[in-house]
């Protein structure tokens, strides 16, 4: 049998946590998704080598697999070309997906004249602020389970003390998210294959990074994409999808 004070604290407790969850209207979630993130050189040549592996088996490149349907690989050689002059991450990208296509015995040219060119760049976007956090509602969580605990178990709390401590806690929960930072730096790097007036591939995967290693990224000066001559025109140009 549930006492009327302690019938009046549940009653107070879930009044405050409606009013918690209205102090700033809530967030919608985000389905579930994975994407990829990048903080160290294993990470770098891991997105290389998903690069590599999806252009063999969409059939840009020579693979032990047949091609898809109706498509013929690109010719060789493959020249790899940077777009941003003193990237750190792209000049590594280049190195790793040489590696891979020399693994897959598929020659490498040294200069773009008469090869098939893949273009490497890469855009970067910082945003300032996270996913905003509705103040309060872990305030108001607490209060309500907190009192509700202590009057299904009779613990050693009455109500009120049990709400009060976890809303204390709670409370201080609240205000460390409320003031942390939560800036976010995401980048998105592209290969793309360029006939002289189409496109041939067109390849792209997004990154989480660190916001302090955006200098190895961006690079101190941006070059021209290159086109592949001699390439004739597809039906259409095809999308290289490795990311999802």
């Amino acid at each position: 049998m549930v006492s009327p004070r302690a019938s009046a604290a549940l009653a107070a407790c879930a009044v405050a946590a409606l009013l918690a969850g209205c102090s700033e209207p809530g967030v919608a979630p985000r389905p579930p998704a994975l994407q990829q993130t990048a903080s160290n050189l294993r990470d770098w040549d891991a997105a290389a080598h998903r690069l590599v592996d999806s252009m063999a088996d969409q059939g840009f490149i020579p693979s032990a697999k047949p091609p898809p349907f109706g498509r013929t690989p690109l010719p060789a050689p493959y020249y790899v070309n940077i777009t941003a002059q003193g990237s750190s991450f792209l000049t590594e990208l280049r190195h790793a997906i040489e590696r891979d296509l020399l693994d897959r015995h598929l020659p490498i040219a040294r200069a773009p004249d008469g090869a098939t060119v893949l273009n490497l760049s890469i855009d970067l976007v910082h945003w300032g602020s996270g996913v905003p956090y509705s103040g309060g509602v872990l305030t108001g969580v607490a209060l309500a389970g907190a009192a509700g605990t202590a009057i299904a178990a009779g613990g050693p709390f009455t109500a009120t003390t049990a709400a009060v401590l976890g809303a204390t806690g709670a409370a201080a929960a609240d205000v460390g998210f409320s003031i942390l930072p939560d800036s976010r730096t995401e980048l998105v790097w592209r290969a793309d294959i360029l006939g002289a007036d189409h496109v041939i591939m067109d390849g792209s995967e997004l990154l989480y990074v660190s916001a302090d290693d955006v200098p190895l990224y961006l690079g101190t000066g941006t070059l021209p994409a290159l086109a592949t001559p001699g390439v004739g025109p597809l039906v259409a140009a095809r999308p290289l999808q490795y990311a999802r």
